[in-house]
């Protein structure tokens, strides 16, 4: 009789073992889907990039993409989840062009609209990577520069605003996890 309970408590053990590991994936798997990375207030730059997507990246002192404000639903389906945030600039404007393409967004717009919010210098390294990105990537289209400021963008996205341009970027942030969490 002992072996029997021995085997029955290994049994109840393992299928209990198991029944966890599956909880504990599915969990991971929701909170992957729908997370957001926190919001990095202390930027170094915001760089605009719109095509059928429209998105803002949010580059931090250390010139990686630290946040991608995601600002319409072709934006999320086309680069949420893809494991851009916390890369430098140069290797997220990679991923992002390869996904751009792969969704098929260069066939549907004439331009990329590349719009600068500050910081010239880091602007115009954004904009010299996505140039070789387009000759790596065989991309034929051109890149329209604009230059904007966050308050339009609220005005445009019909979002309030403050004075405060940290409150006023805390709301695009918060639009866009609204984004995230409908497209889920």
């Amino acid at each position: 009789m002992n072996k029997d309970k021995k085997l029955l408590m290994g049994t109840i053990i393992g299928i209990l073992v198991f029944i966890l590991i599956v909880i504990v994936v599915v969990i991971m798997s929701f909170n992957t889907k729908s997370k957001n990375v926190k919001l990095t207030t202390n930027y170094k730059a915001l760089i605009g990039v719109k095509l059928e997507s429209d998105i803002i990246l949010v580059i931090n002192q250390k010139d990686k993409v630290s946040n991608i404000l995601f600002l319409n639903s072709k934006s999320v389906s086309t680069l949420a989840n893809q494991k851009i945030e916390g890369k430098s600039y140069d290797k997220a404007i990679e991923l992002i062009v390869d996904k751009l393409k792969n969704k098929e967004e260069f066939n549907h717009s004439s331009n990329l609209y590349l719009i600068k919010y500050d910081n010239d210098s880091i602007y115009n390294k954004v904009l010299e990577q996505f140039n070789k990105q387009f000759v790596i990537y065989g991309v034929d289209k051109s890149i329209v520069e604009q230059t904007s400021s966050i308050n339009f963008k609220l005005d445009e996205l019909k979002i309030s605003k403050t004075d405060n341009n940290i409150d006023n970027l805390k709301s695009l942030y918060d639009y866009s996890k609204k984004n995230l969490k409908s497209s889920n």
